[in-house]
Formats: structure tokens, sequence, C-alpha cells
């Protein structure tokens, strides 16, 4: 503001062509620039219009140019800054002011930045041993459910083997058995041979066995069951048993497996989960 302050003298001599030609250049100069002074001219030269319509139209004296000339450059002086000798003080002088120094976020300060790279490493350390640790464990338990499938499809290898090698004997015998109210899904087919006693059972659907429990093969000739192995069932209600037929079971024309304690009984006690006669 006091930058247009300095110009505002010279904009009313300007407005009447009273400015000597170096002040009127600079003048000039300043006006491309500065909007604010380009308004205060044209205030100023629509007030000389209105005067030059407000008094008669008598020429100027030849005095008046400078006298106002002489005016402004005084008023310029006035308001030009003292110079005071060194080592004075003025008493009207005020102190200049100083901004106090801005304070930068913590996050712009250089410990503020190695902190945060430091928290970032950190961050990046943890986030890959956490997805190492969550593959890691995802490959275990992909290795378990192959090593698992592996078991199993040389369990039914080895079943089918067994199988095909007792029906290869031509005094081999099949028959299948079905299940009871207790376990109307589950099936089972036993193989067996009366030469030998040689039998196999390969069960499906049959129920998990109760903690202390398990299932019992019967081989009922005359009326008069004989035990057989116990076994019990995988998750999926598997199972394959590989027992030898006792001397007086080997006429037996009905089979059956009853749910037993885990050691085995004489004689059948508990319910009757399969079974099957020959015909």
């Amino acid at each position: 503001m006091a930058e247009h302050d300095d110009y505002n003298d010279q904009l009313s001599a300007y407005s009447v062509d009273a400015l000597d030609p170096s002040e009127a250049r600079e003048l000039e100069t300043h006006l491309r620039s500065c909007a604010h002074c380009q308004s205060e001219l044209e205030a100023w030269r629509e007030t000389s219009s209105r005067l030059a319509f407000a008094v008669d139209q008598n020429q100027p004296g030849a005095g008046l140019r400078e006298r106002i000339l002489h005016e402004v450059r005084a008023d310029k002086r006035e308001q030009q800054p003292k110079t005071v000798p060194q080592g004075l003080s003025s008493p009207k002088s005020t102190p200049a002011f100083f901004p106090p120094p801005q304070t930068l976020p913590w996050w712009r300060t250089s410990s503020g930045i190695m902190a945060i790279a430091a928290g970032l490493v950190l961050a990046t350390a943890l986030a890959s041993f956490l997805i190492s640790q969550r593959r890691e464990r995802a490959l275990k338990s992909q290795i378990a459910l192959l090593s698992q499938r592996l078991d199993e499809e040389r369990n039914d290898l080895a079943r089918v083997k067994d199988e095909n090698e007792l029906l290869a004997n031509p005094d081999a015998r099949a028959l299948v058995l079905l299940g009871t109210g207790v376990a109307p899904t589950a099936r089972a087919k036993i193989i067996f041979d009366n030469k030998t006693g040689r039998a196999m059972l390969v069960a499906y659907n049959l129920p998990s066995a109760p903690p202390g429990k398990a299932y019992q093969l019967w081989f009922i000739a005359n009326g008069q069951p004989l035990p057989g192995r116990t076994f019990t069932s995988d998750s999926q209600g598997r199972a394959v048993l590989h027992d030898q037929i006792p001397e007086a079971g080997r006429s037996a024309s009905v089979f059956a497996v009853t749910l037993e304690p885990e050691s085995g009984m004489p004689s059948p006690t508990g319910a009757k989960y399969l079974l099957g006669a020959l015909t």
C-alpha cells in the first residue's frame, strides 16, 4: 500500500498533464502493471473533467505548473525516511518485526523421516514373514493332503491286488452284505476260500465306531456264530479286513458285522450293522 501512496501524488499531477517527462515515464511504466493506480488515475481524470466544466475556462497562469510540481516534490521529500546518524536511535522508530521460525512437523524432520523409513522396513519384513509362514502352512497342508491321497491309493491298489488274488482261486466265493436298520446305507463285500479259510472283507459307509468300540466279523455256521477279527472304519466309512476263518466256520452260510467292545467278544452282544447269507 505504501508503494501506491508514493504514486498517488503523481497521479493527480499526471491527470492534468502537470508532471515532468521523466516522472511521467516512470509513472506510465508503473501503470502498466498496477491495476490499483490505473483505477486511481481514472478517478483523478474524472474529477479533473468535472472541475474543468465547473469553473471558467480561463487559461491557467504560467507559474501554476511550476507551483504544482514544487508542492509534489516537497511532499515526496517529507515522506522519505530520515537518516539517523550511526550510534543514535530514533525514539519513534519501530523495531523490525521478524516472524518466529516455523517449526516443521515431526514427520518432515530428518529423525522423523528415519523413523518412518525404519517403520516401513519393519512392516515390510513382518509382512514378508507372515506371508512366508502362511505359504509354508499351506504347503504343509497340501503335502499332508497329497500324502493322505497317496496312502489311500496305495491301500486301494493293495486291496484290489488282494481281491484279484483271492478271486483267482477257483474255490473262492464272494458275498454282498447289506446294511441293517442302524446303518441302512452301509455295504460290504466278503471274499473267502473255504479250503484255505482265507477271507477278505471290504466295507463302505460304516459309521465311525464310538470310543472303546469296534466292529467285529462273524461267521455263522449251523446257527452258531464264530468270532472273526475286529476292525474300524476311516473318516469316509471305509474299512478293509483280512481274516482267517476258523476250521469250524468254513461251512458258514451267513456272515454278519456287529458293534462290540474294541477288544472283541467270543459271541455277539451288540447291534448288527451288516448282514448277508449265501443262497
